[in-house]
């Protein structure tokens, strides 16, 4: 009860602090750029990832893997080409752009900021439209590259292969290991090749973009600043109301004992 006492006497003080912190806030937020956010999606729609309901049954594999390959310079560029933005360059793009693995189902978000909601919706929209393609691209690329160290390796083997059927330098054991290596080796790379033979004639993955829906402001949030300015701002009061108290109810009085006396003037938070 005594603390509350000493914040009714002083309430003129939190009340002026609070008003003053939480016009300062207010202020604040009236002073940022306005910004908005448009978020767009590419989703992996494959029936070997998906289950009935849309959701990624073993995981977000595809758009874990996929993030950071498609948040690159490369990427933009290649959005901004196929989708005409000839006003921005990759480095901006990418600046504006945040690009995510989906934590419900297996797809990537492509999180657009910018001044204009306009513009924020229609980045969020190229990401989503043309960022499959680029997926694409590069899975190919991994794929024929791939391939190509696939048949180089099963050469190798088939040489190493051949060379120990006919060794005559190797011990019976030896030679016999040898070539149970190799053709192990040789049939693990020959199953894995035929693998991605199938992938590169019959490719299971299906991408399709999701365009995001109207912009929403980020930036800046007044009300959450002025509701922080608020709560802030009435700490602060009350501190200072019992400051203000100590000093007039002890302070003061055992410094009047010796003929002196002391003015509040103020209160410093830095020192």
């Amino acid at each position: 009860s005594d603390y509350v006492g000493v914040v009714w006497r002083r309430k003129w003080i939190v009340l002026l602090v609070t008003v003053m912190v939480t016009a300062a806030a207010i202020g604040f937020s009236e002073r940022q750029q306005k910004l908005y956010s448009a978020t767009s999606q590419l989703v992996n729609t494959s029936a070997s990832t998906t289950t009935v309901a849309g959701k990624n049954s073993t995981g977000n594999t595809w758009s874990t893997s996929h993030a950071p390959l498609l948040a690159t310079v490369a990427g933009a560029k290649w959005v901004i080409s196929h989708a005409g933005l000839g006003k921005i360059t990759a480095a901006q793009l990418l600046s504006e752009t945040v690009v995510a693995a989906d934590p419900n189902v297996d797809a990537l978000d492509f999180t657009v900021t910018d001044p204009t909601p306009a513009v924020a919706q229609q980045l969020a929209d190229a990401w989503a439209r043309w960022s499959g393609s680029y997926s694409n691209k590069i899975d190919s690329s991994n794929l024929v590259l791939a391939v190509k160290n696939l048949n180089l390796n099963i050469a190798s083997l088939s040489k190493q292969l051949e060379a120990a059927k006919a060794s005559t330098t190797l011990t019976p054991t030896a030679r016999a290991a040898a070539i149970t290596q190799y053709t192990g080796e040789l049939a693990v790379d020959q199953a894995t090749l035929s693998k991605k033979n199938a992938q590169s004639t019959n490719p299971g993955l299906q991408l399709q973009g999701r365009a995001s829906q109207t912009a929403n402001q980020t930036q800046p949030k007044t009300s959450r600043n002025a509701l922080i300015g608020l709560v802030l701002g009435l700490i602060l009061g009350v501190i200072l109301a019992f400051l203000q108290d100590l000093l007039d109810t002890r302070i003061r009085p055992a410094v009047a004992q010796d003929g002196g006396d002391i003015i509040f003037k103020g209160f410093d938070g830095a020192t």
